[in-house]
């Protein structure tokens, strides 16, 4: 196990959780100083950087405390390499419906967050997802007794014509992108005057199993909901008899 050293601005931005995985090469696996790019030893004293980009992304290395003391270190340049391009994508939305007994449907939208900090070994953090849980009113889930969803005051879905924008209880924007929303959906939000919201660390990969999906991000505690407030302000297609 590597002996981290962690300066209280570093701290603030990489949790216990991570640096318990930058502590141990068997789950950080093989890491090369960001100064003299050679490799880091197995064990002994490292010290724990950060590279904060202009968009707000964060990449989390180890290195030679002779290289490098543990700081926060701010650069313009964005990030090239394959691994973390991917990482300053949008969030990402799916609408379902989630079947009740008696024929009842509840609308269900599923965001997955593209965390901004990121760590050998462990990929996505979910700080962001820590602070609508914290800050927010969202509610964690944690197994099957906290599925039910409470509502999350100050939260607002406005979507219209192939668009929809998702905002927090203090206006910070969660998801603003493209949203197909079929007619059952809408007409199933309109009945009720929210969404069940769920939020986390999701994949939602075409195809997938939303359902499974949402089970996995449960067991892994990357997972949020809460009822939302939605807003249509364009027409409301009817469905043909």
């Amino acid at each position: 196990m590597r002996n981290l050293i962690v300066s209280d601005a570093v701290a603030v931005i990489v949790d216990l959780a991570q640096v318990s995985v930058l502590a141990d090469p068997l789950l950080g696996g093989p890491q090369a100083c960001p100064r003299c790019e050679q490799d880091m030893a197995v064990d002994g004293a490292a010290t724990v950087v950060v590279r904060r980009f202009a968009d707000g992304l964060h990449l989390v290395r180890i290195a030679h405390p002779a290289c490098l003391p543990s700081a926060v270190f701010d650069t313009e340049i964005e990030p090239v390499t394959p691994d973390d391009r991917h990482l300053t994508a949008p969030a990402s939305a799916r609408p379902t419906l989630f079947p009740l007994p008696g024929g009842a449907d509840l609308p269900l939208l599923v965001v997955s967050l593209h965390d901004r900090v990121v760590v050998p070994g462990r990929g996505v953090s979910p700080i962001r997802l820590n602070q609508l849980i914290m800050t927010e009113g969202l509610q964690l889930v944690t197994g099957p007794a906290t599925w039910l969803p409470q509502p999350a005051p100050g939260w607002r879905l406005l979507a219209a014509d192939g668009w929809a924008t998702l905002t927090a209880a203090d206006a910070s924007v969660v998801y603003d992108g493209e949203l197909a929303l079929w007619p059952a959906w809408r007409r199933a939000a309109l009945a009720c005057g929210w969404v069940w919201l769920c939020v986390g660390v999701i994949g939602l990969s075409d195809g997938c199993d939303i359902g499974q999906e949402l089970r996995a991000a449960m067991a892994a505690e990357l997972l949020a909901t809460g009822l939302v407030e939605t807003c249509f302000p364009g027409p409301v297609p009817h469905r043909h008899e």
